[in-house]
């Protein structure tokens, strides 16, 4: 059987089988008499990777292809490094989200014998909702738990609105769906009970049919609350990931962030590649993982060849938001007259509710000096950057002139019901660009 076969094999079986919890400290073979001895890991060396997929949705397909796509680049070895490998998923079966799935969180890795194994380590019922602040909280407090290490990362791979509430994207209205009640203590008998609270929602997509189509997902400030501990770096593998918003709601809970001022192609990151620039090395290098992703797309041909890119150092967000503050509140009322078509959009179509950052405060009429302390504040925050001259001009995109690597908003797109929403962003209350 070679190899891709066999990795194909364990993937089947994955979804199937349970395997016994290993324990996190790695078995080695004594080479004198075979047999196995404990080696402990050492806490400050190794670093955590967790992939996390809410896709019981129509993204599943293309998700199942992520997962193959990274067992087929780098994967840690037991000689070689302590490195670990997570995948947190549920994902629609055979792309029919008609039908719920459990989820499950998964180790990989390579045994002495150089074959790829797929560990379950926990399961949970089906009616355990992925896209979910309470559920994401509860798996990043038992990785913590059962991981220790020097420090953690997660791409996090869905669907994903943006700022916006959830409903307001498809249906302009907000739709708030039931709220899941998740008890996960029979799991952890250390299961964080803070966990935050449920209310509109705007990250990660799980459709579920309980008589009628739920859609359930994340709000902004809930995806930020659910993160207990600072990450070393989050991809977020969603289309609007980063938008200043988000990029705000975010700059306390991680180092560096991925991401797209527009929408991403379905097909999502660059995955071959992206264990080896998170933990082939001792210090994982997101900012690869972009530069390859946008890469990928920039070398396609057609309507293919679309796609924005941004790495985000978050330590830098604050002295972008006091300036944004300065230069919002000078030139609020020159702000408050651009319409849609004055910016450069990041939207299709009539979805008028994501624009450059950059060339917002331009067209608002900043000087000179203005906009020289404008962009050394963007280019310290924004260490990398790239896009296509276009995005899918043939399905109602735009091509782009302007690019900063992070979106905005313009008031003229706001009704009432968006204006009050905005209002409970962080972002907004400390620039009051929103009254």
């Amino acid at each position: 059987m070679n190899t891709f076969k066999f990795i194909i094999l364990i993937l089947g079986l994955a979804f199937i089988l349970s395997c016994e919890k290993q324990d996190n400290n790695f078995l080695n073979r004594n080479a004198n008499n075979n047999t196995l001895i404990k080696r402990q890991v050492s806490e400050e060396e190794r670093n955590v990777m967790l992939l996390y997929i809410a896709g019981q949705n129509n993204l599943a397909q293309d998700q199942a292809s992520n997962i193959k796509a990274l067992i087929q680049g780098y994967i840690p070895e037991d000689k070689r490094t302590d490195n670990v490998i997570l995948v947190f998923s549920k994902i629609a079966k055979n792309g029919n989200y008609r039908v719920n799935q459990e989820s499950a969180l998964y180790r990989i890795y390579k045994n002495i014998d150089d074959e790829v194994k797929m560990d379950t380590l926990l399961r949970l019922p089906s009616e355990y909702v992925v896209a979910n602040a309470k559920t994401l909280n509860f798996i990043l407090n038992y990785i913590k738990r059962e991981f220790p290490a020097k420090g953690y990362g997660m791409i996090f791979s869905s669907h994903s609105t943006g700022w916006l509430p959830i409903g307001y994207y498809d249906h302009n209205i907000e739709i708030k769906p039931k709220n899941k009640d998740l008890d996960f203590s029979k799991y952890n008998d250390k299961a964080n009970t803070n966990t935050p609270k449920i209310n509109r929602l705007s990250f990660g997509n799980e459709v579920v049919y309980e008589n009628d189509r739920i859609d359930y997902e994340i709000e902004l400030n809930d995806f930020a609350a659910a993160i207990p501990y600072k990450l070393d770096y989050l991809i977020m593998d969603v289309c609007f990931g980063t938008g200043i918003e988000t990029l705000y709601a975010l700059k306390d809970k991680t180092k560096y962030l991925v991401g797209c001022p527009s929408e991403i192609i379905a097909r999502g990151m660059e995955y071959i590649s992206m264990s080896e620039y998170l933990v082939k090395d001792k210090i994982p290098h997101p900012e690869k993982v972009a530069k390859s992703s946008f890469e990928y797309y920039d070398n396609q041909t057609g309507e293919m060849r679309s796609a924005t890119m941004a790495y985000i150092d978050c330590s830098k967000i604050d002295t972008l938001q006091e300036l944004c503050s300065e230069l919002f509140q000078k030139y609020k009322t020159n702000i408050y007259t651009l319409t849609p078509m004055d910016v450069q959009r990041y939207y299709r179509g009539n979805k008028a509710y994501f624009f450059d950052l950059k060339d917002i405060l331009l067209k608002a009429g900043i000087n000179s000096e203005e906009l020289q302390r404008l962009n050394k504040a963007l280019n310290d925050c924004v260490i990398y950057k790239a896009n296509t001259p276009s995005f899918l001009k043939s399905y109602a995109g735009f091509d782009i002139s302007t690019y900063s690597g992070i979106s905005g908003i313009i008031p003229y797109v706001l009704n009432e019901q968006l204006r009050d929403y905005y209002k409970t962003f962080e972002w907004n209350k400390v620039t009051r660009l929103v009254d």
